[in-house]
């Protein structure tokens, strides 16, 4: 029981587990998913010219809001996936509860990552959005290519 036991699909299913928690943990916090030429500003923060500064909680609208907890939310759902595929693909490849659950976070983290994205992108519309942006949008891509070989390894091994 090791990754060299684990299935292909498993072994590639991981490896786009770790592409999804990379992407995510380093787009989503920053400041960079709408830019201009002076300015960015981010879920969290804004950045100009003279230094970055954060938005008071009760100034921001209600939609930026949601964006910021299902951001958070997709993203402990990506990291509950990432160490559910290290336990299953390195350490018990024969527990399939284990890859059951991780293919529920794949795609719970995926669906909450890209809507999160979809609403702020939908609310900004005409805006100029950055790399950190893309790079989420990149993570949830990556995390349903994580459920999607899960099911397949799951249902061609019997």
């Amino acid at each position: 029981m090791g990754f060299r036991e684990a299935s292909k699909f498993t072994r590639i299913a991981f490896g786009l587990a770790v592409g999804g928690f990379l992407t995510d943990i380093i787009g989503f916090p920053s400041p960079y998913w709408i830019v201009g030429p002076f300015s960015s500003q981010g879920l969290f923060q804004e950045c100009a010219l003279y230094g970055c500064f954060s938005l008071p909680m009760d100034l921001m609208p209600g939609w930026e809001k949601a964006v910021m907890a299902m951001e958070v939310l997709g993203f402990l759902a990506c990291l509950g996936c990432f160490v559910l595929m290290v336990l299953y693909a390195h350490v018990k490849n024969d527990q399939t509860i284990l890859q059951t659950m991780a293919i529920g976070l794949a795609f719970a983290a995926a669906g909450l990552i890209l809507l999160g994205v979809i609403i702020y992108g939908a609310k900004l519309s005409g805006v100029t959005f950055g790399w950190s942006f893309g790079m989420t949008i990149v993570s949830g891509l990556f995390l349903i290519g994580v459920g999607a070989l899960n099911i397949v390894d799951k249902f061609s091994s019997r």
